[in-house]
């Protein structure tokens, strides 16, 4: 029933599995982490994505509250981790009524675009420009209405 596998089957199975279920560990090349968190709190309310489609290491914005509604407060992100100032290349906001404010820099100055749902490519101009943001009720996004 088992058969003796030869070593080249058992690279090829093991290259299979990796490319199957992507990289394993817990950080990149460069020491860094494959998933970072940034804000307080237990509620994830977007994500940012080094590449575009959602690809590469991810940043988690978690906040003490989870709505997005006209009457609750903004989710506000004025810093990034170390290593995630214009990185960010793909992005998910989450809740069918959350929208963000996507800022060029720290502490949300600057120019800045506005981010509904999922955008699998950063707006033109916008890849690996974002410094800070601001998730709030998305007045804008068809969904929040």
């Amino acid at each position: 029933m088992f058969q003796r596998l030869r070593p080249a089957a058992l690279i090829a199975a093991a290259m299979c599995t990796a490319l199957l279920f992507g990289p394993t560990g817990t950080a990149q090349a460069d020491g860094s982490p494959l998933i970072a968190r940034v804000g307080s709190g237990d509620h994830l309310v977007a994500i940012g994505y080094e590449h575009s489609d959602y690809g590469g290491a991810a940043l988690q914005f978690f906040s003490d509250h989870s709505d997005c509604s006209p009457t609750s407060r903004t989710h506000n992100f004025d810093t990034f981790p170390p290593g995630w100032n214009d990185r960010i290349s793909s992005m998910r906001i989450g809740g069918g009524t959350c929208g963000a404010y996507a800022f060029d820099h720290i502490n949300r100055h600057g120019p800045m675009v506005t981010i509904g749902g999922y955008v699998s490519s950063m707006p033109a101009g916008w890849n690996d420009r974002l410094s800070s943001l601001e998730v709030t009720y998305a007045w804008w996004w068809p969904r929040a209405r």
